[in-house]
């Protein structure tokens, strides 16, 4: 019941609905992109400021599988959560990407 009620909570705290079209939109987007590079998991970030709800800030910087997505439950799938997955991806699509610091 805890994590429901967390849930339910971060959603009543969210923005508008368009906000939250986007936020899926982008996820959904996210990991088409990912699977074709090969990744099955990505991590969950959030913006990492006061507004963040508990629920999300427990699951940030927690990995997660791609294909075991429960509906409702994944970053960006409450109205105003500003959540993103980071793919992880595997060794080969990792060298044909700059690093994070790289100028």
């Amino acid at each position: 019941m805890e994590r429901e009620d967390e849930f339910y909570s971060c959603m009543e705290n969210g923005g508008p609905i368009e906000n939250f079209n986007e936020s899926v939109k982008e996820f959904r987007a996210t990991r088409e992109k990912a699977l074709a590079q090969g990744s099955t998991e990505y991590i969950w970030r959030t913006s990492r400021d006061q507004d963040v709800c508990l629920f999300c800030r427990r699951n940030n910087g927690k990995r997660f599988v791609w294909k075991n997505l429960i509906a409702g439950d994944h970053p960006g799938c409450a109205p105003g959560c500003r959540c993103k997955a980071e793919p992880v991806l595997p060794e080969a699509a990792r060298k044909n990407k700059p690093a994070r610091n790289a100028k």
